[in-house]
């Protein structure tokens, strides 16, 4: 299945998540990341970390914010490192939040319409899985392109990663 392709800035998107449960991305998380889209050959790799609620009740997560690219990253057209200013970041909101935001995992853009991870982003995505802090054993992993936007599952307890479908209510 292609990445969720965004026909306009404004709308949630849902995804299944290996346990059936939903991870939702809220519509201004989605009109942010789609900001930071490589539609010209001008525009350098953007990313951040994903922040959200684990909801009560249930395995369902929300996405309802993200950091945006800042001073101390490392940007070019083909690759994007995140400074320490997105962990300092994370902390505030989780520490103003009283804990109910929590780190869910990072985003990044790639200069294509439809993305897919690099053997660099893979390694990546371990390095992260091994060794930040999260709640739970699965964080997860957005690539944005130029057309459309696609979500990876990566599980702390045997280091893969599962593709995402977009949840289509019934």
């Amino acid at each position: 299945m292609s990445p969720q392709i965004v026909k306009s800035v404004g709308q949630a998107i849902r995804y299944t998540k290996t346990d059936k449960s939903r991870i939702i991305f809220d519509e201004a998380v989605i009109d942010t990341l789609m900001c930071y889209r490589q539609n010209s050959s001008l525009k350098v790799e953007a990313g951040g970390l994903l922040l959200g609620r684990h909801l009560k009740g249930g395995s369902h997560i929300a996405v309802d914010l993200v950091s945006e690219p800042m001073r101390g990253d490392r940007r070019t057209r083909t690759s994007f490192f995140r400074g320490r200013g997105h962990e300092r970041f994370a902390h505030e909101c989780w520490h103003n939040s009283k804990g109910v935001f929590a780190y869910l995992g990072n985003w990044h853009t790639h200069p294509c319409m439809y993305p897919l991870p690099s053997e660099t982003d893979f390694d990546d995505w371990r390095n992260v899985l091994k060794n930040d802090i999260y709640e739970g054993k699965n964080l997860y992993f957005v690539i944005v392109g130029t057309k459309g936007l696609a979500c990876w599952e990566g599980c702390s307890q045997h280091g893969k990663f599962v593709k995402l479908e977009e949840y289509i209510f019934p």
